[in-house]
């Protein structure tokens, strides 16, 4: 039966082969059905291994696009949330970006070496939480103190420092 996982294997690694004989399957399932003067029909001997042929990789190729579909649809709520177009930076964001893109545009600022006199470093961090969030600066995931703009975050820095001037 060790075959059985090498052929499990390789069906994975060919998506396209399993779609394939899935379309092919159905086309001499059905076809004969809908164009009978084009198809003939398989004989009788061959339908059952034609069907199983179907059904199987109907159920590959099933649980190769459900998940990531699912995954996607889960994540979508969030990605509208928390994109910037439709959820527009604060003022106190803005300001922050505007900071960023005039003195640290290719470059990651410490926020330890920050002066807070108008907002705690709490809120800084929550703030580059959100920011985060939005896609507008990237939040170093080994030291929460180092931030600094994303591709999108330059390009919003830069319609702020255009509206600025």
């Amino acid at each position: 039966m060790s075959w059985l996982g090498d052929v499990l294997k390789h069906l994975e690694l060919s998506k396209k082969f399993t779609a394939a004989i899935f379309a092919s399957s159905l086309a001499m399932l059905l076809g004969p059905k809908f164009f009978p003067s084009v198809l003939d029909a398989a004989p009788n001997e061959w339908r059952w291994l034609i069907a199983g042929t179907a059904v199987f990789s109907g159920v590959l190729l099933t649980t190769w696009t459900v998940p990531p579909i699912c995954k996607w649809l889960l994540a979508l709520p969030s990605g509208l949330r928390n994109n910037p177009r439709i959820n527009v930076p604060t003022p106190q964001e803005n300001t922050f970006l505007l900071f960023l893109g005039e003195h640290y545009p290719n470059d990651s600022v410490n926020l330890a070496n920050l002066r807070y006199e108008k907002t705690s470093k709490l809120e800084t961090l929550e703030m580059c939480a959100a920011l985060h969030r939005k896609g507008l600066v990237r939040v170093n995931e080994y030291q929460d103190d180092l931030v600094s703009l994303t591709a999108n975050g330059r390009k919003h820095a830069l319609e702020l420092i255009r509206a600025k001037t």
